[in-house]
């Protein structure tokens, strides 16, 4: 192996590694604390037409520990807008397989 093909080696394995540290950076920096968790009423059924601090919660779950694409709203512009429709419904059947779930149903998928 030559001194170029180890120095374009490098580079890749530097900006892989970057791309995966940024990723869980985001993650992490997501998720919400003890005390803003301990505010979800955990109890109440989600599903296409609900709002709230709830289902912004399902949706962060949705996009930061699934992956799943639920749009381009929300003060982030990462779908988390607090608005269960069609692309948080979409995602929620692709996880867990129905359109409406409870948070505490939510926890339990990951």
């Amino acid at each position: 192996m030559n001194a170029t093909t180890k120095k374009y080696l490098t580079i890749g394995a530097v900006i892989i590694l970057g791309a995966y540290l940024v990723k869980y950076a985001i993650k992490k920096f997501k998720q919400p604390s003890a005390e803003q968790e301990a505010m979800f009423d955990k109890t109440i059924v989600l599903e296409k037409g609900s709002t709230g601090s709830e289902v912004a919660e399902l949706q962060r779950i949705l996009k930061y520990d699934f992956g799943k694409n639920i749009g381009g709203t929300g003060i982030d512009k990462d779908g988390v807008d607090g608005d269960f429709g069609a692309l948080t419904e979409t995602a929620l059947m692709d996880v867990k397989g129905v359109k409406k779930i409870t948070l505490n149903e939510m926890s339990n998928a990951k």
